[in-house]
């Protein structure tokens, strides 16, 4: 009779013992899927992050492309101005030298 009831109790032990190791298994799978989820939305969160910067960077990049082509545009439009201004100077400075040079002449 004492023999049963210890036999009982330890089966009944067993079982108690059983339903807390599945009872932790189960915590543990939920931690586990917990850590997971927390860790896949962290990616997604930096994917996004990232995508965010590298976007602005490329916006920043092309909006400083622009500026200089702009301004290497209006330097050469100045450039070309001053070129023009230098060729009609030129012209004239030739014109009077070659006046110069007639009147020099007509002198000798």
């Amino acid at each position: 009779d004492q023999v049963l009831r210890e036999k009982e109790k330890l089966r009944m032990d067993l079982e108690k013992a059983e339903k807390l190791k599945n009872l932790m298994a189960s915590e543990v799978d939920d931690r586990h899927a917990a850590i997971e989820h927390l860790n896949e939305c962290n990616i997604r969160k930096l994917e996004q992050e990232y995508r965010n910067r590298f976007a602005a960077l490329k916006a920043d990049l092309t909006k400083e492309k622009d500026q200089i082509s702009h301004q290497a545009s209006k330097q050469r439009t100045a450039l070309e101005k001053e070129i023009e201004k230098m060729k009609v100077e030129d012209g004239y400075l030739r014109d009077r030298l070659a006046l110069s040079l007639k009147e020099n002449s007509r002198l000798k």
